[in-house]
């Protein structure tokens, strides 16, 4: 498996994880290239700002494999 793709995973692991991130934030429209929600803990502001960068670029990844 290549790098990338273990990124991917683990990335999406994260995001799955509710029980040690128990605050959400969600961005995007659905009809307008998808919604995302992202699960972090807000005492944790560094830990919280990759998880949304790491949810962005998933969801334009996956826009653009969509097109």
């Amino acid at each position: 498996m290549d790098e990338y793709k273990i990124k991917l995973i683990e990335t999406i692991s994260m995001l799955l994880d509710k029980s040690e991130r128990p605050d959400s934030i969600t961005f995007g429209t659905p009809s307008k290239g998808g919604e995302v929600k992202v699960y972090f803990d807000a005492s944790k502001p560094e830990e919280a700002k990759k998880l949304l960068e790491n949810a962005i670029e998933l969801r334009k990844y996956a826009g653009d494999k969509i097109r």
